[in-house]
Formats: structure tokens, sequence, C-alpha cells
């Protein structure tokens, strides 16, 4: 069974249809990139594969033989989809410890297993009372994301 599949996904913003037909099969255990121009539908994929309010989807996206199509936002995380930004979206308010807390009660102690470990090999530890990404460098956001994608361990 494969991690991910996708059959004839078409993909349409309002009027203009962006994907037309993708398909792709990731294995478990294996490392996929996308890679284009701009504009090639890359962030699209990914958008719709997560569900982003907007994009009108036809065709099939499991994870894990879950259909992941029509489902809310925080189930397709359950299934197993996990989906970083170019961007990291700075959560004011809001520290890296509090969302990594956050995420165990729904993921359970494992989630702080994951997490401990992770910031201790990236070397979080003075990030963790600081809000999420704010004030944070580009690298150190994408190391933020490190964390919280090993803390949940995605399929």
């Amino acid at each position: 069974m494969n991690a991910l599949s996708v059959g004839d996904l078409r993909v349409t913003l309002g009027t203009r249809e962006i994907l037309r037909g993708v398909d792709i099969e990731v294995p478990y255990g294996e490392l996929h990139v996308l890679m284009g121009p701009n504009g090639s539908g890359k962030s699209t994929l990914c958008h719709a594969l997560m569900g982003r309010p907007g994009y009108e989807t036809t065709g099939t996206a499991q994870v894990g033989g879950v259909d992941i199509l029509g489902l809310p936002v925080h189930e397709r995380a359950r299934a197993g989809l996990f989906e970083g930004f170019q961007y990291p979206v700075e959560v004011p308010g809001v520290t890296l410890d509090e969302l990594i807390a956050e995420m165990a009660l729904v993921g359970g102690p494992e989630v702080s297993g994951r997490a401990s470990e992770t910031v201790r090999e990236l070397e979080l530890e003075p990030f963790l009372g600081r809000m999420v990404n704010l004030g944070l460098s580009g690298g150190e956001k994408k190391r933020s994301e490190m964390l919280q994608l090993a803390a949940l361990a995605p399929k």
C-alpha cells in the first residue's frame, strides 16, 4: 500500500482549472520532491490535498488507503498529511512549547517524546518559550517546522 496515492486529480480555483489529471504514487519510506517553474501547480497540489478552502477537486487522493478528498483539514492531518510552508505564518500569543503541548494532547504522549528528541537534535531549546515563528529568521522558522513535522510523524 502506498503512503500517498493520487489519481486523475483535477483542481479548479474559481473558474480556472489549475491541475489537469495528476497521478502520483508515493510508497511508504520514500521521499519524492516536486520541482517545476513558478505557476506549474506545485503549491496548488499541496493546498488541494490539505483541503484549503476555495480549491474544488475531482479525482482520488488517499493516504494509507484513507480517501481524504472531502475530509476536513484536521481529519486529513490525522490520516497522515503535513504541509510545510514556504513562508511559515507567525502565531502571536502562542509559544512553540504551547503548540507542542497541544499537539501532544491530540496525538498522545509519543508526540511529546518525539518533540523532546527533536528539540535536542535541532537545538531549539532557546525557542520553546518564544511565539511560534515570531521574530525568527528563515532558517529558524524551518527548524521550527521540522520540529512540528517530527513530533507529528506524518505518513
